[in-house]
């Protein structure tokens, strides 16, 4: 059965003086982007018998799960400018902490806590965590889980 048009259709063609409106396609593309290190990644604890995961979120969440302790906070990944030299700034700020023992066998309160590393890039799904900007002190090796 053929569809009922919404609007009666036309009975005569428009005079060239009169225009007729026609919906142009929507034809955007929309680039949205995301931090680099947005995505699930995992640390092996050397000596323990359980792996630390970071789950950073879009907009700007971190979720870290170490044992039986999970911590939340905010996150901010910072790139130097094109002309800059320089390495990658992750910046964390801890807002709570279930206060559990972590991987490494610690029940550290991090509420409040800020940390500061710089972050070099190892491939395209590994990364470090080091204390120095040229990257030559590195203290956690992370691998990505999930995009």
């Amino acid at each position: 059965m053929p569809a009922v048009p919404d609007k009666p259709a036309p009975t005569a063609v428009p005079e060239a003086a009169e225009s007729v409106e026609v919906p142009e396609p929507d034809n955007k593309i929309v680039i949205v982007s995301r931090p680099q290190v947005t995505g699930l990644w995992a640390m092996t604890i050397p000596g323990a018998q359980c792996i630390e995961y970071y789950n950073f979120m879009e907009k700007g969440d971190v979720v870290i799960k170490s044992g039986a302790e999970w911590t939340y906070g905010n996150y901010v990944y910072q790139v130097p400018a094109v002309a800059e030299p320089g390495t990658p700034v992750l910046a964390m700020r801890i807002q709570y902490d279930n206060l559990k023992t972590d991987c490494s066998g610690n029940a550290i309160d991090q509420r409040g806590e800020d940390q500061q590393q710089y972050v070099k890039w190892t491939g395209p799904a590994s990364m470090e965590f080091c204390t120095t900007q040229d990257g030559s002190q590195c203290f956690a090796s992370l691998r990505r889980v999930l995009p």
